[in-house]
């Protein structure tokens, strides 16, 4: 079932059993190299309806997916940040003057949400790991609030971004992990040979805020998830009802020994990833248990 069925589908099943429920399609971008869209969540504002989160490779894909579903979206949010080429929000804009569309920006979502993580973890120093956009910003923020870092980048880059690193902050590179860094900002999706320095130093706290899975099972009871999907659905909330996002999100397993989680929750292996772990309607997929998937599925959950 392609994502266009997928989504009306949903929808359709959706308004059977809530006559009243609204729509609105959050349409975003990632900077890791994808062809297709796909849902990122689909996740329920209680006494409102269901915002339906999807990431594209392409404004093409994305103006697509949004013409042959603007008859059942009551609302439309747009990721404009600067993410990639191939994506661009002005373009996306034209191609449909006739909607009014709020603005997401996930980027300064993220940023804070690793911010906040720091703020309750305040024991030692931050080491990023990392060169693109989301650890130039992280960078930036603690060096505007006067807060001691050190980062690296995770390959051998000529980005702009990675240079801009190096040149904004020259001092605070380093090669290697010390006894002064307490929390690991991965902000790098693939696997690298510096995460074996992690295992001399087991006081360091693992936050893997691209959660794509790079570290496998290894470091598993050492790393943090950030809670990014809910603090955007709480954004989507306010906008939609003036009121935060609160509900169906967590982990519960039924009688059956079935674990379900939330989209966003951090769940363990094989945990059924769906739109509301109380009363699950949407199937996106199953938990590698390391912040990824080792199944996407993005179907309706069938009763049995």
């Amino acid at each position: 079932m392609n994502i266009i069925d997928s989504l009306s589908y949903f929808i359709a099943k959706s308004k059977i059993e809530s006559p009243e429920a609204k729509f609105s399609l959050g349409v975003a971008t990632t900077a890791i190299p994808f062809h297709e869209s796909f849902f990122s969540f689909p996740r329920e504002i209680q006494d409102w309806g269901y915002y339906l989160h999807i990431l594209c490779p392409s404004s093409d894909q994305a103006t697509a997916i949004i013409k042959s579903l603007e008859g059942e979206i009551n609302s439309f949010f747009l990721d404009v940040e600067n993410k990639k080429p191939e994506f661009k929000a002005s373009e996306i804009k034209k191609d449909n003057p006739e909607i009014d569309f709020f603005y997401l920006y996930p980027n300064a979502l993220t940023v804070q949400s690793c911010f906040d993580f720091l703020k309750s973890n305040m024991e030692g120093r931050a080491f990023i790991f990392g060169h693109g956009d989301l650890a130039f910003r992280f960078a930036a923020l603690m060096k505007q609030r006067g807060l001691d870092f050190r980062w690296r980048a995770s390959r051998k880059s000529t980005s702009s971004k990675c240079v801009m690193m190096t040149e904004k902050f020259s001092t605070e590179e380093r090669q290697f992990l010390s006894s002064q860094d307490h929390i690991f900002y991965n902000f790098s999706p693939f696997r690298s040979d510096f995460f074996t320095n992690l295992e001399d130093h087991p006081h360091i706290k693992i936050v893997d805020v691209s959660a794509k899975g790079a570290f496998g099972d290894t470091f598993k009871n050492r790393i943090s998830g950030l809670d990014v999907s809910a603090r955007l659905v709480n954004e989507v909330a306010f906008i939609l009802k003036g009121n935060r996002y609160s509900e169906n999100y967590g982990r519960m397993t039924n009688n059956a020994g079935v674990s379900f989680v939330s989209g966003g929750y951090p769940g363990n292996s094989g945990d059924l990833v769906v739109d509301n772990y109380l009363a699950p309607t949407f199937l996106i997929g199953i938990s590698n248990g390391c912040g990824g998937f080792s199944l996407r599925i993005n179907q309706a959950l069938k009763d049995n």
